[in-house]
């Protein structure tokens, strides 16, 4: 049997805001795209899809990066 370890990882803070920027840029470029895109062209849906997996992604990166802020301060706090 596989025993599951819970590990976490940290990750700088600079990653997480890199992710984000990077994430926000190809939101807003897929914005700009709504203009020129028909909604009966196939392109039309390809541009939701991937507006909506940008925004599952951004809300995942906020989460996690959080969860991880304020995991490691219960940490800082815990030591006094």
């Amino acid at each position: 049997m596989l025993a599951i370890r819970k590990e976490v990882i940290l990750l700088h803070p600079l990653v997480y805001k890199t992710l984000l920027a990077i994430a926000l840029t190809f939101l807003v470029l897929a914005v700009f795209a709504f203009i020129y895109l028909r909604p009966e062209n196939p392109p039309f849906i390809v541009n939701i899809v991937g507006t909506l997996l940008l925004i599952v992604f951004i809300l995942l990166i906020t989460w996690e990066y959080r969860r991880q802020s304020a995991e490691v301060s219960l940490k800082s706090y815990e030591k006094y």
